[in-house]
């Protein structure tokens, strides 16, 4: 079942490896990873976690690629 739905590229849980859906440790580091090499995705699939690792680590990726639309969202 978990590699059939990474087999599916818009299944939230595709970000994930199977090792990703599995382990904890894995998912922090893989979650982590996608803070920074998919915002828009994380943020898209998963909002609460992107959340919590940009409060967490003081940055927001999403707004390095997109200023306009999340300068509306700050407003």
């Amino acid at each position: 079942m978990k590699q059939e739905v990474i087999e599916q590229p818009n299944h939230p849980a595709a970000l994930y490896s199977l090792q990703g859906t599995t382990n904890i440790h894995e998912c922090w580091a893989e979650s982590v990873e996608f803070f920074f090499e998919k915002p828009t995705r994380l943020h898209e699939f998963y909002p609460g976690l992107y959340q919590a690792i940009s409060q967490l680590l003081n940055q927001d990726p999403v707004y390095w690629i997109q200023p306009e639309k999340s300068a509306e969202t700050v407003h």
